[in-house]
């Protein structure tokens, strides 16, 4: 025989029941699915923030489609209540990286920021390789991760962010703060442009989160992006000598001038043709100087010019900035 017994809970036990049943991390964190800055939308006051791309100071970069580049960055007083985060938005598609063990010329870098200080970039708090949306917030830069420091040894929280009090205060664990250094952290990132990129002009941005003069508040740095149009090195025209008379036994004399620019990567040049429209005849000897003049560094010569093409061999550099050159001719 089956009983049936009904049984009768008090309403506010049936309540504390039901609570241990819910999930338990919506009651201290939710899941990572926005940009930090929609909660911690305060921008902080007294915030020191440092950039270096690809180990240098700075805040613009020039890379090809399929090209990277590393971010190093460093914030000061951003975490007065001992914790702190890091947030990088970019183009829809880009990937992001740890960094490497590099030495960028930000004064006072820590080693224990190399490699994003072993924590890895996420898509959420859940350690998804998939971006969240950062769009509203960053529309040109709408593909957002976060450093996860729950999987390192800076974190005691359970909130991905990492102790930087250096032993100051009781919220964080002795020993968590690595770099020794209080109110002071920095992370790094190596991003990677996708193959098919449409050259132009991108956006990727650093986000330092924490609470600054007791606010929920964040520091961005903004980094500007150029995708050149895959490796190339352009010839233009440069800075050209006016007319002149010169006779046999004549010092050297400045011909033309001509730029030469490289997009993507850095370029040498190490021959070229030099057309004359008339006769070599009197013409002992052509070089092609650094510069804007001939007193500049001999980068390349043909010392037995004949007919109306010279054949210039030599090492001329074509950097991302550009560099500028002078033929100069013998008689």
């Amino acid at each position: 025989m089956n009983l049936r017994v009904p049984l009768l809970l008090p309403t506010a036990a049936l309540l504390a029941a039901l609570f241990l049943l819910l999930p338990r991390e919506a009651t201290a964190w939710p899941s990572k699915y926005t940009t930090c800055t929609s909660c911690h939308a305060t921008a902080g006051t007294g915030v020191t923030l440092t950039t270096a791309i690809d180990g240098t100071i700075g805040t613009s970069v020039t890379v090809p489609p399929g090209g990277s580049f590393e971010i190093d960055f460093r914030t000061q007083n951003m975490s007065e209540d001992t914790f702190i985060a890091f947030e990088i938005g970019v183009p829809t598609g880009w990937t992001v990286g740890v960094g490497t063990a590099n030495s960028p010329s930000i004064t006072g870098w820590n080693t224990a920021w190399d490699a994003a200080g072993g924590a890895g970039w996420y898509g959420a708090k859940n350690q998804s390789s998939t971006p969240y949306s950062m769009a509203t917030q960053f529309p040109n830069s709408p593909d957002g991760r976060v450093s996860m420091y729950d999987l390192t040894t800076w974190s005691n929280n359970g909130r991905g962010a990492a102790c930087d009090n250096y032993n100051v205060s009781t919220l964080c664990t002795e020993g968590t703060d690595h770099d020794g250094i209080y109110n002071t952290m920095g992370v790094d990132a190596i991003v990677t442009v996708p193959g098919g990129a449409t050259p132009g002009a991108f956006t990727v941005v650093m986000n330092a989160v924490g609470h600054n003069s007791a606010s929920k508040a964040y520091a961005t740095q903004t980094i500007s992006v150029t995708v050149a149009a895959g490796n190339m090195t352009t010839l233009s025209d440069g800075t050209n000598p006016g007319n002149a008379t010169i006779a046999p036994g004549a010092g050297i004399t400045a011909l033309d001038g001509f730029h030469l620019q490289a997009s993507g990567t850095a370029d040498t040049v190490t021959s070229l043709d030099v057309t004359l429209s008339g006769s070599s005849a009197y013409v002992s000897q052509v070089e092609v100087r650094a510069g804007t003049t001939c007193g500049g560094t001999l980068v390349g010569a043909d010392t037995t010019p004949t007919g109306e093409v010279w054949s210039i061999s030599g090492t001329l550099p074509a950097s991302l900035a550009g560099n500028d050159y002078t033929v100069c001719l013998t008689p």
